[in-house]
């Protein structure tokens, strides 16, 4: 089994200083240390799947709003904070996790969020036979949670654009939420409308306005890459790793 140590440059310790809840037992992976697992590359983790001391970890941060600790932490060493998205079901809630080094106490926090992409832009490629100058405008129309609700279409993206023939061009970055958009091309007094979800992929964050022929003039749709959600952590926390 792979094993590789995630936080070695902080110095291994005892777990202790824990702030919050003083009831919840930490210490119910006795015979496992923190960096004996390794960092499941899924892009969501339910908190009540984790590796049990990982799981407390997260659960009394929630609850007391931190948790502090002598390092390391098993959270860091099970998946990437930066990387992964930690999530309840019931109701669905998306939290990102966070450690803050000071001293000898590491701090972790777990905030509710909305999933996102990042910052990236869409493309849009032009597979007519004739150029097409317009304006595209995006609007995010519902996002993938509740508590963060879009009362009424908020415009995210708007700009001109200008595609030569069997080209693409870019658009400007914007913030890409977990939702649903709406994306509308005018050119030559012909909108064109589509309506598309942002999700989670599993190379990157590329998304495609595809123009193409359509009597004469233009047709429009989205296109993304296929979700995959099928990585299963346990290979990564308790058995051998794929290959």
């Amino acid at each position: 089994m792979h094993r590789r140590s995630v936080l070695a440059a902080l110095g291994i310790g005892a777990a202790g200083g824990l702030a919050g809840c003083l009831e919840r037992d930490l210490s119910t992976t006795p015979l496992q240390s923190p960096t004996t697992f390794d960092r499941c590359p899924r892009w969501r983790i339910q908190v009540e799947t984790l590796p049990e001391a990982a799981r407390n970890e997260v659960e009394t941060a929630i609850e007391t709003d931190a948790y502090e600790a002598t390092p390391p932490l098993y959270l860091p060493n099970v998946l990437d904070p930066e990387a992964s998205y930690l999530y309840t079901a019931d109701p669905l809630t998306y939290y990102r996790a966070q450690t803050d080094h000071g001293g000898e106490q590491i701090r972790l926090t777990v905030d509710r969020t909305v999933p996102t992409k990042g910052t990236h832009p869409l493309t849009v490629a032009n597979t007519t036979d004739q150029r097409i100058a317009g304006t595209v405008t995006v609007e995010a129309r519902d996002l993938a949670v509740d508590y963060a609700p879009v009362e009424t279409p908020t415009q995210v993206l708007e700009e001109s654009i200008t595609v030569a023939p069997g080209t693409s061009v870019e658009t400007s970055p914007f913030k890409r939420r977990y939702g649903s958009y709406e994306v509308t091309v005018s050119a030559d007094s012909q909108p064109r409308t589509d309506s598309y979800s942002e999700r989670p992929i599993n190379d990157g964050a590329v998304g495609t306005i595809q123009l193409t022929p359509d009597n004469g003039g233009f047709d429009l749709s989205v296109t993304s890459p296929p979700v995959r959600d099928d990585i299963v952590c346990d290979r990564w926390w308790y058995g051998d790793m794929p290959q």
